[in-house]
């Protein structure tokens, strides 16, 4: 198995739950899948160095709209990210002025998309989702299930727009790159 999908797998099991700890909120397999993907796209792609005040700040992801994820993305969120804290944000409790550097915009975000992603995709920002046709209208990582498994499309214009850097493991991994 290839080290990204030996990573995919780790993290897969990361966010199954327990038996021993139950879901407050019953989370699909199909979202704790999702969850482990947007925790691994945090790892493989680089952000610029001034979107990081110094080396103690966190990660900010922000889930905009109805959080599909539970406490799933709070679990793994525990392992921080590129040895920084990662804070999980919902769209009401983004503090003004804090800088996000990744958003997860649900589903029930459709009719404020173009919105969303104007504010959210500038310089710095890495912008996901799974509302079907994401990357056509902008996104830059867009989930998808297919033949029963998830996987993504990539919109590499809309990252290189942003200032960010996905790796080359990353974009091998995508179902279709977006050039």
């Amino acid at each position: 198995m290839k080290r990204g999908g030996a990573v995919l797998m780790l993290l897969i099991g990361m966010v199954t739950p327990s038996p021993a700890q139950p879901e407050t909120k019953a989370v699909s397999r199909e979202y704790q899948v999702k969850a482990a993907f947007l925790y691994n796209f945090l790892l493989y792609v680089e952000w610029p160095e001034t979107c990081f005040k110094d080396e103690q700040t966190p990660f900010r992801l922000m889930v905009c709209g109805e959080d599909p994820f539970g406490a799933v993305l709070i679990r793994a969120a525990e392992r921080g990210v590129k040895q920084r804290p990662l804070r999980i944000l919902h769209g009401r409790q983004r503090p003004e002025g804090s800088r996000v550097h990744a958003v997860f915009i649900a589903r029930s975000e459709a009719v404020r998309m173009e919105t969303l992603l104007e504010e959210f995709g500038r310089r710095g920002v890495l912008t996901v989702s799974d509302a079907p046709g994401f990357v056509l209208r902008g996104g830059m990582i867009e989930l998808v299930v297919r033949e029963g498994k998830v996987r993504f499309l990539v919109n590499r214009e809309a990252a290189e727009h942003a200032d960010l850097e996905f790796s080359s493991h990353l974009l091998r991994l995508a179902m279709e790159v977006r050039p």
